[in-house]
């Protein structure tokens, strides 16, 4: 096709909405459409929130364990040494 570059595109979906929902319900819709994106962008939001705190929480479960081998090893080496 051609390119018109972002603004060229934004223009082109403006007119198109003009005339596909009207001059007179074009504010209404506009306002439907920009609540839409914003419950949207709150809802991606709180996805990425629980997701980061799964991976945190995942991390220091690793952590945890790693630190308890670690615990364990110690203590198997200095039983060890005692004998």
């Amino acid at each position: 096709m051609f390119s018109l570059g972002t603004w060229g595109e934004i223009l082109i979906i403006a007119v198109v909405a003009l005339v596909v929902v009207g001059p007179k319900d074009l504010p209404y819709a506009l306002s439907k459409v920009g609540r839409l994106v914003g419950r949207l962008r709150k809802f991606n939001q709180e996805v990425q929130l629980h997701f980061n705190e799964l991976i945190q929480e995942a991390e220091r479960s690793e952590i945890k364990s790693s630190i308890e081998s670690a615990s364990e090893q110690n203590e198997s080496s200095k039983a060890k040494k005692t004998r």
